[in-house]
């Protein structure tokens, strides 16, 4: 069996955290404050248009938080692929099973916004039952090469700028 790392679990309990406690931060506050359970400026609701819009900004935000928060939750962190060509996605919130045979699509793509000790490369893996992008794999390319030699129909779509 071999193992890909593909990000590490502390790098993605960060994002977990600090995503899921800053947008619950900005939902709870605009939510107390547009209730009247809180006051602001010693106001205690938003009266004016604009202190209504800046609530709904806040609480946005803090929904684009918790969005992101869930999806670092969902994001697997190790690929293991046995010897018979069973794959498992080890993630957060559970497991994910397939075989290589199960797999449609491999798309390679750039993400245009990264950490900057990221890889911008990503996979895309489509199977029967769902999909899944891989980040930051140290042997990408091998990965590849072993999903492509064990499952020769696979379709492959896209392809990464040359170095």
């Amino acid at each position: 069996m071999r193992r890909y790392t593909l990000r590490t679990r502390g790098a993605l309990i960060l994002g977990i955290v600090l995503c899921s406690l800053v947008g619950g931060a900005f939902v709870l506050l605009s939510s107390a404050w547009s209730l009247g359970l809180l006051s602001v400026n010693h106001k205690v609701r938003p009266s004016t248009p604009e202190e209504w819009l800046l609530t709904l900004v806040f609480f946005a935000g803090g929904l684009l938080g918790l969005f992101v928060g869930w999806e670092f939750l969902s994001e697997p962190y190790e690929l293991r692929l046995a010897d018979d060509g069973r794959i498992e996605l080890l993630g957060m919130i559970g497991s994910r099973k397939t075989t290589t045979g199960d797999i449609r699509v491999i798309e390679r793509f750039v993400e245009s916004v990264t950490l900057e000790s990221d890889d911008s490369r990503r996979v895309r893996l489509t199977f029967v039952g769902g999909s899944a992008v891989l980040s930051n794999v140290a042997e990408l390319q091998s990965l590849l090469d072993e999903l492509v030699r064990s499952n020769p129909n696979v379709q492959q779509i896209g392809r990464w700028p040359l170095p």
